[in-house]
């Protein structure tokens, strides 16, 4: 049973890793037409959002399923929470430079600081687990790589939330909210 929830919540991260190679392609994207004003490039990223809405549904579905049949770990539950926060924040920001939202923005910026702080408390926990039992260092090395790269995906979150206020108010925002 335990190897099984392992499986599942290693396929969890494979698909959230997936989805930000997706985003971040997006954004690289939507850049692109922006400077270039190519209005067909436009209207693929826009195609292409449903992909990451597929996505978001998919997590969101394994995550409540890895919830409700398995009695996780407090680690593991605090892994599925950061994984889900992450990813919302990455849909939400660009929620908000679509639609111009300044107020939802704001709000991605404000979640940055508790995304760091699962990833410091993971981390932690982590190493108290590797000093107990060596055989538990590379499964746990690999997890805080995962949730440093969770915390990444956060981070540009926060970026394009921050870019999003500073191009609707003109108001340079980064690192000064949170």
């Amino acid at each position: 049973m335990q190897r099984h929830f392992h499986e599942e919540l290693d396929a969890l991260k494979q698909t959230l890793l997936a989805m930000g190679g997706l985003v971040e392609d997006q954004i690289r994207r939507v850049m692109q037409a922006l400077l270039e004003r190519d209005s067909d490039l436009a209207q693929e990223v826009i195609d292409r959002d449903r992909q990451v809405n597929a996505y978001d549904v998919e997590i969101d579905e394994k995550c409540v399923e890895l919830l409700a049949l398995h009695q996780p770990t407090a680690g593991d539950l605090r892994f599925i929470t950061m994984a889900e926060k992450a990813q919302r924040m990455v849909k939400e920001s660009l929620d908000a430079f679509v639609s111009r939202d300044t107020e939802l923005a704001r709000r991605v910026c404000g979640e940055d600081s508790d995304v760091d702080a699962l990833k410091e408390q993971i981390f932690r926990e982590l190493l108290t687990y590797m000093m107990e039992d060596p055989k538990t260092i590379p499964r746990a090395i690999r997890l805080i790589l995962v949730s440093r790269f969770l915390e990444r995906v956060a981070d540009h979150a926060t970026n394009i939330a921050e870019m999003v206020v500073y191009m609707v108010e003109s108001k340079m925002v980064r690192h000064m909210l949170a």
